[in-house]
């Protein structure tokens, strides 16, 4: 009787990781990373200096050993410090690569470059954050996909806009200069937006799924990540705070600390050393130092103060879990 052969057919991936990690004596540069990478695919690497991205490209290679978990492997890091038409260059011969049926791994700290991967691996504080493809990071960046909406006589009423809030499908909706910014569930959501309209009566000149860039993907994560840091921030002041009132009378102070020290209205070379230490305990600073960066001066984005930004979010949450824990013990 023959045997099940789904096995034997099945294309074995060129990449595998399981738990595999580096250790320095006893620091710790990459820990437990799971990854799975099939033939023909290019896996982008991305993340802050200093996160693990070149130990993991150097392990993949060969050059450095794991010291914990399996690795079966192949990958180099080639992009780094070239100009745009060499990278292009480099860009163009990867994808002649891929359509051969090779497997690549890129590392790289542009951000949209991400967009030229099939995958793309985000690594932060020497851990993999997440693997996605890049229209997956976008969903999860921009909580789903983006339509533009442009009215034919160039706004809706708050009516209107009450209407479009309400729909199950919307995640958000917000106006801009000359169109309605809406974030829907999925694409195929646009029919039910233009049936609403139909029924509401709003003439609309277009109604067109957009793919955001990744640098709108990387401002939504700043914001996504400061806020998260400002909350975990607001609830360890709570947690050490006596009294209701002496949290809230804590609060407003690093709220006003916030405004004057984050770099909203004097850079930080402006300020005193002691200031200066002061603001980078703020998450808001994180936050206006990226998006001045991107939206500002058109610079490329920072991932390592990205990377840092999420790294407090987390260290906040975290001690904000190991304090009310103390808390609750105390009381019984």
């Amino acid at each position: 009787m023959p045997g099940p052969t789904g096995d034997l057919d099945r294309v074995a991936p060129i990449i595998e990781a399981c738990g595999a990690g580096r250790r320095f004596g006893s620091a710790v540069a990459l820990e437990a990373v799971d990854l799975q990478v099939e033939p023909g695919v290019v896996l982008g690497v991305i993340g802050p200096s200093g996160c693990g991205k070149t130990t993991l490209i150097r392990m993949l290679t060969g050059i450095l050993p794991r010291t914990s978990g399996e690795l079966r492997v192949l990958g180099d890091e080639p992009t780094a410090g070239v100009d745009p038409i060499l990278r292009e260059r480099f860009w163009a011969r990867f994808r002649e690569l891929r359509e051969a049926g090779r497997t690549l791994v890129v590392s790289t700290q542009y951000v949209g470059e991400a967009a030229t991967c099939d995958l793309v691996a985000v690594m932060s504080a020497g851990r993999l954050v997440v693997v996605d493809t890049p229209d997956g990071l976008r969903r999860r960046a921009m909580g789903g996909d983006v339509v533009h909406v442009v009215p034919e006589r160039g706004w809706l009423t708050e009516r209107e806009m009450d209407a479009l809030r309400s729909e199950p499908c919307v995640v958000r909706a917000d106006r801009t200069d000359d169109r309605v910014r809406v974030v829907v569930s999925d694409a195929a959501d646009v029919a039910r937006l233009a049936a609403l309209f139909e029924r509401t009566g709003t003439a609309v000149a277009s109604l067109e799924v957009v793919q955001p860039s990744f640098d709108e993907v990387f401002v939504a994560l700043v914001l996504a990540a400061t806020l998260a840091a400002s909350i975990g921030l607001g609830l360890i002041v709570s947690l050490v705070s006596p009294t209701d009132a002496q949290a809230v009378r804590y609060t407003m102070i690093v709220l006003l600390a916030s405004l004057f020290f984050s770099g909203c209205f004097l850079t930080l070379d402006q300020l005193n050393y002691p200031a200066r230490a002061l603001s980078w305990a703020l998450p808001s600073t994180f936050g206006s130092r990226l998006l001045r960066d991107v939206m500002l001066r058109g610079s490329r984005p920072d991932v390592g103060v990205l990377g840092a930004l999420g790294a407090y979010a987390t260290s906040a949450f975290v001690l904000t879990l190991l304090g009310a824990r103390r808390r609750l013990s105390g009381a019984r």
